[in-house]
């Protein structure tokens, strides 16, 4: 049996964190993408900032310097590059990314369901909600690599 608290807590512990961000921040995101995040996200984003880790990565919101190339990819400026290029998945404003497998497939937080959250699995031939939560989204990728 899979002792799925212990997989979370040693996912976190190994990952790369960008730091807490303030509520001024998230709350600027949240004005400029025209959505209202959901409570865990936005107690991710308090925690963690964005995370890189184990072959995962959630957006977040970094602040990038123009001195180092970015580790983590931010929320805001994602999603507006997905929109600006039509990808699929942007089409309901309300479906924001929050990570990618890096090839067809990004993974969307489904706004409209404030103040809980659904992660969906989004590509050209897909659309299917894969987690109920953000825990139980990492533990399925971690499950599924």
């Amino acid at each position: 049996m899979i002792d799925f608290e212990n997989l979370l807590q040693v996912f976190y512990s190994q990952s790369e964190k960008f730091g807490a961000v303030s509520e001024d921040t998230v709350m600027s995101a949240e004005n400029e993408l025209g959505v209202s995040f959901p409570e865990e996200y936005k107690q991710f984003l308090y925690n963690f900032g964005a995370l890189i880790g184990n072959g995962i990565e959630i957006y977040g919101l970094p602040i990038h310097t123009n001195d180092t190339p970015p580790l983590w990819q931010n929320v805001v400026t994602v999603t507006k590059r997905l929109r600006e290029y039509h990808q699929v998945g942007t089409e309901d404003s309300k479906f924001i990314p929050i990570s990618s497998d890096g090839m067809d497939m990004n993974y969307f937080m489904n706004t409209n369901k404030h103040p809980y959250m659904e992660i969906w699995a989004i590509g050209h031939e897909t659309k299917i909600k894969i987690a109920s939560n953000l825990n139980d989204f990492i533990i399925n990728k971690l499950l599924s690599q």
